[in-house]
Formats: C-alpha cells, sequence, structure tokens
C-alpha cells in the first residue's frame, strides 16, 4: 500500500504533491486510529494500554493532517 502510494507520489510536485501527500496521510492515520482503537479495546495488558496512549497522538495528528487540507 505504501509502495503504491510512492510511486504516485514520486512523479507529483507542487500543489498536486501536496494534495495527494496530505490525503494519504488524512487516509493513513484514519486507518491507524481504527486498528489501534481495536488494540485497545480488545487487548488487556501491554498491548492495549500501548494502543490506548497513542491513540491521543494519532487522533492529534489527524486532525493536524485535516487541517492542510483546506488551508
Amino acid at each position: 500500500k505504501a509502495d503504491a502510494e510512492y510511486l504516485k507520489l514520486r512523479v507529483l510536485s507542487g500543489k498536486s504533491f501536496d494534495k495527494e501527500f496530505v490525503s494519504y496521510m488524512v487516509k493513513d492515520h484514519k486507518q491507524d486510529i481504527a486498528e489501534f482503537s481495536q488494540m485497545a479495546g480488545t487487548h488487556h495488558g501491554p498491548v492495549g494500554e500501548l494502543a490506548d496512549r497513542q491513540l491521543p497522538t494519532l487522533r492529534k495528528h489527524l486532525r493536524l493532517a485535516e487541517s492542510l487540507m483546506n488551508p
């Protein structure tokens, strides 16, 4: 998945690159949040705790990426 995105990004530049990169970051962070939320809810112990601790940071990064979509 990341390889395909890299191939797409490497031929772009300027505003086209920026738009595609930010779009990918938003999509990827949403997917990460879904996966970490699932881990936090289904795993007990260190794995679940780690996932739960990372969620606020992932959500913050998502908000930052979303803010770049409409500067």
